[in-house]
């Protein structure tokens, strides 16, 4: 087996950012006004909507990018079936705990009340409708598990590209890979990492309700597939890093106008070749030189452990499970509370975050079993 590496206290960082970036988004997507929800603010905002698109060109691939290097790290130090049992128990246990059990159920419940579809209370909902037909396909069984699809695909996108990874682990494929770091070197070179973004994101779209539909946070699977490969390629030789480093200001410059330039073609409806090509072909470049940025700066300033990110880190995954079923549960029960949005934002993210960090802190890491059932690993 290989020898431990050290640890990468950016990456656990970030993890944590990524994840607070999620969670800022899911509330403020209780006020969007352009995107349906599970539920909504009687008032919507504006500005509220526009962060999210902020959030939703970034945020979901930085963490299939951390994704990749986590496991890049974890098939450095387990042999393949041990990995693969590990990822079993951390993402599928979790979701299928989450589907069945009141994390999902009760949120497609809530959707169901508040768009008028359903009156009767969660245990009747459970036991008469839930189970009818597929959610999405005008049924309720959700069965990617609404916000838990991350966790379904994680695994699936593991199980496509594991053989990719095993073999950039061999001998050809430290060569391989040392020789496209010595490339990406030369400078800016790193950003091109970015062409196979736009390319799928290109291919992708031209069937919008097809392969490029952008229901999982907004952005394609196959767009995420090629991302998490090119996590992995990252964390795999230290080049890559070191070409970052020297692209870290060119990146956020360019990531900060392309997001400009995102938001203002949001509602464009290409009419032509060059429409289509300049709409998604910028937001691919633009997600990419996101996570380059974020990457770099994170590399930077964050390589450094305390008690928090040793708390924060084992947290992430319990908390990903939980957030958004107390976002909607909070925000159906507080409909009625007429109040400006910014306001209600805030309450709300103040509210959710507690009460999720108090089921982890006060049930979830202190009883074995439930820490199983969300994904923690269970101490001896």
């Amino acid at each position: 087996m290989a020898q431990a590496t050290q640890r990468r206290y950016d990456v656990d960082w970030l993890r944590i950012f990524a994840m607070l970036a999620i969670f800022s988004f899911h509330c403020a997507m209780y006020f969007n006004s352009y995107f349906d929800w599970h539920v909504k603010n009687h008032e919507p905002s504006l500005g509220l909507t526009i962060y999210g698109g902020i959030l939703i060109q970034w945020m979901m691939p930085l963490f299939f990018v951390l994704s990749a290097m986590s496991i890049y790290y974890s098939l450095r130090i387990r042999k393949k079936i041990e990995f693969l049992k590990e990822r079993f128990l951390r993402l599928i246990v979790p979701l299928i705990f989450g589907i069945f059990v009141v994390i999902v159920p009760v949120q497609v419940w809530i959707e169901r009340k508040s768009h008028g579809q359903f009156s009767g209370s969660f245990i009747d909902f459970y036991k008469t409708e839930y189970f009818k037909g597929l959610y999405g396909i005008n049924g309720n069984f959700a069965w990617t598990g609404l916000h838990l699809w991350y966790l379904e695909f994680l695994f699936v996108f593991t199980l496509i590209l594991l053989p990719i990874f095993l073999f950039l682990n061999t001998n050809g494929g430290k060569r391989f890979l040392s020789k496209l770091a010595s490339f990406s070197k030369k400078p800016y070179v790193i950003l091109l990492f970015a062409l196979p973004v736009v390319i799928i994101e290109l291919l992708v779209n031209l069937q919008p309700q097809g392969i490029g539909i952008r229901v999982f946070g907004g952005w394609s699977l196959a767009t995420y597939l090629i991302i998490f490969l090119m996590g992995y390629i990252i964390a795999s030789n230290s080049g890559f890093q070191e070409s970052l480093e020297k692209s870290k200001t060119v990146a956020l410059v360019l990531a900060v106008i392309g997001m400009v330039a995102v938001l203002t073609m949001f509602k464009l409806q290409p009419t032509s070749t060059s429409l289509y090509v300049l709409k998604f072909g910028v937001r691919g470049l633009d997600g990419w030189f996101w996570v380059a940025a974020i990457l770099e700066f994170g590399y930077k300033y964050l390589r450094f452990n305390n008690k928090f990110v040793q708390y924060a880190t084992r947290a992430v995954l319990p908390f990903y499970i939980l957030h958004q079923t107390v976002i909607v549960v909070i925000g159906y029960y507080w409909l009625d509370w007429n109040i400006i949005p910014i306001v209600k934002y805030f309450a709300l993210a103040i509210a959710s975050f507690i009460i999720v960090t108090a089921i982890y802190d006060l049930i979830i890491k202190r009883v074995r079993f439930i820490g199983f059932l969300f994904g923690l690993k269970l101490e001896k």
